[in-house]
Formats: structure tokens, sequence, C-alpha cells
């Protein structure tokens, strides 16, 4: 009967056994499957922290300033806002995107925004409140209470309507769409109820 030990393969140790098949089997027969798990799970790694970082804003609040961007204005103006604004209830506190459309001309509206529906709170120093007042916009525009020059606009831009005729939602049936619209126009209505809250807040 031949000794194990005088056979080569029992005489390497189990580490060097293990290297052998990763080598040898597991590699030559697997390297594939191996390389797509790796690759599909740091897809799912990277979504997984995008997920978690990234910011699900409350409120986006537009800055319509005739002034240059003051970083430490926009700093004040963000925590007057988390502390007067409400939560919407989406992760219980309340987090504010300030969009800062500030620049010296104030001859045109920005029209971009007043047609998002997501921009309901606007904020206006007196430059701006005076230009847009003549123009039609923000008529009942308040001023923010400690802030000299600043007011308070809501804005309710229209929800809009999806519709099967449209190319892009083509492969969806009206049906569906009906009740996505009535979904957004709930929400945009709880929004726009929490905004006339917030701005009186801020006048107050």
């Amino acid at each position: 009967m031949d000794n194990k030990q005088d056979n080569p393969i029992f005489a390497k140790s189990r580490a060097e056994q293990l290297e052998d098949w990763l080598a040898n089997v597991f590699w030559f027969h697997y390297k594939w499957y191996f390389i797509a798990a790796v690759f599909a799970a740091a897809l799912v790694v990277m979504f997984i922290v995008g997920a978690v970082s990234e910011v699900k804003y409350d409120w986006r609040v537009v800055y319509l300033s005739s002034e240059a961007p003051d970083p430490a204005r926009e700093k004040a103006l963000i925590r007057l806002l988390e502390d007067k604004l409400p939560e919407t209830g989406r992760n219980h506190r309340v987090d504010v995107e300030l969009v800062n459309s500030a620049a010296g001309d104030v001859g045109e509206p920005a029209y971009g925004y007043l047609e998002n529906q997501d921009c309901i709170i606007f904020l206006l120093d007196d430059a701006v409140k005076e230009k847009y007042s003549q123009l039609g916009f923000f008529e009942d525009a308040m001023p923010v209470k400690g802030e000299t020059g600043l007011y308070a606009a809501l804005h309710d831009s229209p929800v809009k309507m999806l519709s099967a005729e449209d190319p892009q939602y083509s492969s969806y049936s009206q049906q569906f769409l009906d009740a996505v619209n009535r979904e957004n126009l709930e929400e945009h209505d709880k929004l726009m109820g929490l905004a006339e809250k917030a701005a009186s807040e801020l006048s107050k």
C-alpha cells in the first residue's frame, strides 16, 4: 500500500491544496461567473450608497435677488427656512434646497422656475418684487420677519397632466395615467396647503 506521505498531493498543506484548487479548478471553470457576481455586487452597493446618501428635499425654495450671490447669506436663509417651514413627512425633518437665481438684471422673469410645479415658495428682494409685481407675479408677497427688504411669495404652477397621446407615455394606459394624475394633484394640493402656512410663519 502506498504511503500517503510519499504522494505529493497529500504532502501539500491545506493552504497549498486550497491555492491549487482555486487556481486550477475554480478559476478555470467559474471565473466568468465570479467576475459577473462581483460586478453585480458592486452595482448593488453603489445603488444602496447612492440611495442612502441622496437628500430628499422637503422644499425647493427659489431665491430671486438683484444682487450677486452671497454664500453666507444663502446659508443664513437656509437655516431660517428649515426653522420655519413644515416637514412634508418624508424623513421627519426639514431639508430645504435653496435655488439662488441672483442676478443684476431682473428685466425678465424666471419663467423656468415659474413653470416648475416643484417651485412653490419664492424669496424676493425689494427690486425683484417691484419688477415682478409690474409683470403680474408675486402680487401677494409678504415681508419676511427680521429680514429687511426680503419677501416671501407663493406661486402655484399648474400640475402637468399625463396623457397616453403623448409619445413619451404612449406605452401606458390612460386609466393608469389618470391614477397618476390624481396622485400628483393630491400631493401638489397638500404642498400648497403647507406652503401657505409656511409663508404665514415667515411673516410672523
